[in-house]
């Protein structure tokens, strides 16, 4: 299915109900008075109850775009810590002559590496 396809799938509901709304309002033109004063009412508080219902979907879509995209941020992170502790835990500690120069660079570049990471985190 392609992209466009969605979307006119996706706005095919809301173009029923608005077409709903409008036949309604159409109904309501060949109405006698004292039945049409009623319909209208009833007909206004049913729109005023979609559009909030409306706009309470949307939040909810922000608000689940909002979290999916907390959770992706979150799961590359944790999947980045893995990773150093995947090397850490690899590392050959027994060995008679560690090279601590060469670890001291490795570690200077992970703390910079957090730093940066923190700091592109918090924008």
């Amino acid at each position: 299915m392609k992209s466009g396809d969605l979307v006119v799938e996706n706005t095919l509901p809301c173009l029923t109900v608005f077409l709903s709304f409008d036949l309604m309002h159409q109904i309501q033109i060949q109405m006698t008075a004292p039945l049409k004063l009623s319909y209208a009412e009833k007909l206004h508080k049913l729109e005023s109850q979609y559009s909030k219902l409306l706009n309470t979907s949307r939040n909810q879509e922000r608000h689940l775009d909002t979290l999916h995209d907390f959770v992706s941020r979150a799961t590359r992170e944790l999947i980045w810590l893995n990773e150093k502790e995947e090397e850490e835990v690899a590392y050959d500690w027994s060995e008679r002559n560690p090279n601590i120069t060469r670890k001291k660079e490795y570690h200077a570049v992970c703390i910079g590496s957090i730093i940066q990471r923190e700091t592109l985190s918090h924008l």
